[in-house]
């Protein structure tokens, strides 16, 4: 009788078993620090947005009026929201608004139409707080 160096149906069985156990535990975390990158990403543009705007509203006539700072030539940037021939990279669209009252709000948006609605805002209220607030997966993460 022959010596047969080969594995057998059941060890092969055990050796897939034991992989998807592992992928269904460690996929899961992955995919959470996946994101939890992306929205950095998100915090640091918002943060270049909004020291921008702060420039934009301390140049105006009447202090801190955000009116004419509602656009991203206004605040002297580029868009930095995903577009497919101008900046593929990137994960979200931002959105900019401006008050007279010494308000504004800057929004990240999850760029991928396949991910629900995450999105990452940046707001400052009249008496000058600036707030960070996260939705949907990005939620708590400020």
């Amino acid at each position: 009788m022959k010596n047969r160096m080969a594995f057998t149906l059941i060890e092969l069985m055990a050796v897939l078993v034991s992989v998807g156990v592992l992928a269904a535990i460690a996929l899961p975390s992955l995919f959470t620090q996946i994101e939890r990158h992306r929205a950095q990403e998100a915090i640091n543009t918002l943060g270049a947005i909004r020291n921008a705007m702060e420039s934009c509203g301390v140049s105006q006539a009447a202090p801190y009026d955000f009116t004419n700072c509602g656009s991203f030539s206004a605040i002297n940037m580029t868009d930095p929201s995903y577009n497919a021939s101008t900046n593929p990279g990137a994960n979200f669209t931002y959105a900019i608004s401006g008050n007279d009252n010494g308000t504004y709000t800057v929004t990240a948006t999850r760029a991928n139409p396949s991910i629900p609605a995450n999105t990452v805002t940046i707001t400052r209220s009249s008496s000058a707080q600036v707030t960070c607030t996260g939705g949907g997966a990005y939620l708590g993460f400020c």
